[in-house]
């Protein structure tokens, strides 16, 4: 029989610590808060309307609209603040690796603010007009709703 490292559990421990998992909160939360607070809760319902016959109840737009994004916004924090618990405390991770996995994090990350802030430059008009046109869907995007086109504005 070989010898075989026993550092392959730490080297996964870390690699789901700092690979997707903290980089998946962001993203979800992200989609959560892009989707029902830009895109709206009306209008996402009237998506799945038009797909299953019959619109969400009120109990999943409460839940699209304010418990999601707020249950995934404190797990994210909480994950942040819980990161060194996460890794356990049977290992002592060097320094340079626990760089090394807020790199790896920040590459899935960073992906977004980016994007924010060179659709921010690109965008004409005044700072305000620039920064309402960032946070605002694409204009012109086909709903469920038939006829109607999304115009920006949620409800």
């Amino acid at each position: 029989m070989e010898n075989t490292p026993s550092g392959g559990v730490y080297l996964v421990n870390f690699l789901n610590v700092y690979g997707p998992g903290l980089a998946i909160l962001f993203v979800v939360f992200v989609e959560a808060a892009g989707v029902f607070w830009f895109y709206g809760v009306e209008n996402f319902s009237a998506d799945i309307e038009q797909m299953l016959g019959k619109k969400p109840s009120l109990f999943w737009r409460i839940c699209w609209k304010y418990i999601s994004p707020t249950f995934l916004f404190c797990i994210l924090i909480f994950s942040l603040l819980g990161y060194e618990e996460m890794l356990g405390e049977e290992y002592e991770y060097p320094e340079w690796s626990v760089a090394a996995g807020w790199a790896l994090t920040l590459s899935s990350v960073l992906c977004i603010p980016t994007y924010v802030i060179y659709k921010f430059l690109k965008s004409p008009g005044n700072c305000e007009d620039r920064l309402r046109r960032t946070f605002k869907p694409e204009p012109l995007i086909p709903t469920a709703i038939p006829g109607q086109l999304y115009t920006g504005t949620a409800v």
